[in-house]
């Protein structure tokens, strides 16, 4: 019998997650990479980016979150494979390699995978790490960091079946989650807090409905001020439950001035985004013998397929209906004291101008 081995010509590039935290050690500052089955540690030094470690997966990695509980100097790894395996890795020093502190398998043999992709998220005092695997199930693991022992989860019911987004709020007793839910009449906020004890949800201190239609990220804010900002394509909203403050969304260049409108904000330009590409291949369209990349851009119900092909691209800023014109030529009026120039000399069939 023939038996064939199958090996990796090179290794990913295509980066799934990244996170910033203190993981090799309390004062490194680190930069962790996944790349689909490969995840890359490096330290941030003064000269740049020095690699630490580069550690292969048995699993494509999804989710990577970075956290660190009480009785640690040094911050954990989290990682969800598209398998929904899990595991908590550490870094050992003495060592200089990476030590599974828990692991297990979170997968149901029923459910549907949500529509909107997978969401981690951890307690921020550490007490649980909440997964949004499949709509309507809201998956609870305690936090248990003994390697001996499998991660043991299990699943509370969420009436919200179209869940945007989910994170921890800062600042409560109880673990409290705060979520972007989207029904027939539009996207809503919400809050619950976890019963441990009878594992189920609890009504939250607030909610607020009718938030903006294409808001699609929460983002917890640590203490003292606590609350959610609830980021949308026309708004940012700091929600809090007894008051809430919205704003336009500024974009790129930050001032230490302001403007004439009083804004720190100055937009220098934008780009479309391509990525993720999760697939690509080059095809000849026209048949003209010149190929062109078709892409499969975006992820989960935001993908497209995008076309790229070589070329330049030109903006008219001016134009001018002058026909007869058989040459011209640009000049400088004053060319000591110019830099550019000012002054087109244009060649008619009866004269210049």
């Amino acid at each position: 019998m023939a038996y064939n081995y199958v090996v990796t010509a090179q290794k990913p590039t295509a980066v799934n997650a990244v996170v910033v935290g203190n993981f090799t050690g309390p004062d490194d500052l680190n930069l962790v990479i996944a790349k689909s089955t490969r995840i890359e540690i490096h330290l941030v030094t003064p000269e740049g980016l020095r690699p630490v470690l580069d550690v292969g997966i048995y699993g494509k990695v999804t989710i990577m979150e970075l956290f660190r509980p009480q009785n640690e100097s040094q911050d954990l790894l989290f990682v969800l494979t598209a398998r929904y395996r899990v595991a908590i890795l550490g870094y050992k020093q003495e060592t200089g390699d990476i030590v599974t502190r828990a692991c297990g398998d979170v997968h149901d043999r029923i459910g549907r995978p949500s529509d909107t992709g997978l969401i981690a998220i951890i307690d921020p005092q550490c007490r649980m790490i909440g997964l949004r695997l499949y709509d309507g199930l809201f998956k609870v693991i305690p936090l248990e960091l003994d390697s001996s022992k499998e991660l043991k989860a299990y699943n509370i019911r969420l009436e919200e079946l179209h869940v945007v987004d989910i994170q921890f709020l800062h600042g409560c007793d109880a673990p409290t989650i705060v979520f972007i839910y989207q029904e027939t009449h539009g996207r809503h906020v919400k809050t619950y807090e976890v019963n441990l004890r009878e594992h189920e949800f609890i009504k939250g201190p607030w909610k607020q409905d009718n938030v903006e239609v294409e808001a699609c990220r929460i983002i917890a804010v640590p203490e003292p001020l606590c609350g959610a900002l609830i980021v949308g394509q026309e708004s940012i909203t700091y929600h809090k439950g007894s008051n809430y403050y919205a704003i336009a969304p500024p974009a790129l260049k930050l001032n230490t001035d302001a403007d004439e409108r009083g804004s720190y904000v100055q937009v220098l330009e934008t780009f479309t985004n391509l990525g993720p590409i999760v697939d690509m291949a080059v095809v000849d369209l026209e048949r003209q013998g010149q190929g062109q990349l078709v892409t499969c851009s975006g992820v989960s119900k935001e993908g497209s397929l995008r076309i790229i092909r070589n070329g330049i691209g030109i903006h008219e800023h001016a134009t001018i209906d002058l026909p007869g014109i058989m040459g011209i030529w640009a000049l400088k009026m004053k060319p000591t004291e110019q830099d550019y120039d000012d002054t087109l000399v244009l060649s008619f069939v009866g004269g210049s101008r």
